[in-house]
């Protein structure tokens, strides 16, 4: 198994219509330091991110997020576009491409060493030496 089997690939968010990828790279890294000069401020945006955050907590993570499509000029675009009722769907993806944004190509690639071992495991418990008959 390979590690793109376990993430296949980074979040998409819809807006107006049009789907962007969610990734945070270091201009987002930037941006966030901007918004959220004490780093705590993140990790505990983050830690409550499903939970429910302030609407403009969600805005400052997704725009972050979305610098990598040079999309949108400002938050102030976002804004006029986004809709709260996909609130949801951003905060999950923003979280899901937060956490793919932090890991290491050593963690990876333990990853997918581990996701080798455990394929290897399951198909030793499901070979026919095994497997139960029912006859």
């Amino acid at each position: 198994m390979k590690i793109t089997e376990m993430f296949p690939e980074m979040p998409k968010v819809k807006i107006g219509g049009k789907e962007y990828e969610l990734k945070f790279n270091t201009r987002s890294v930037i941006q966030l330091e901007k918004d959220y000069p004490n780093p705590d401020e993140i990790r505990n945006i983050l830690k409550n991110i499903l939970t429910g955050i302030k609407a403009i907590d969600l805005i400052n993570l997704l725009f972050a997020g979305l610098l990598n499509t040079k999309s949108f000029k400002d938050k102030e675009v976002l804004i006029d576009i986004i809709e709260p009722r996909d609130f949801n769907d951003y905060a999950d993806a923003i979280l899901a491409a937060y956490m793919r944004s932090c890991v290491s190509p050593e963690q990876i690639e333990k990853l997918e060493v581990l996701a080798v071992g455990a394929k290897k495991k399951a198909e030793a418990e499901t070979s026919p030496v095994n497997t139960l008959s029912i006859e």
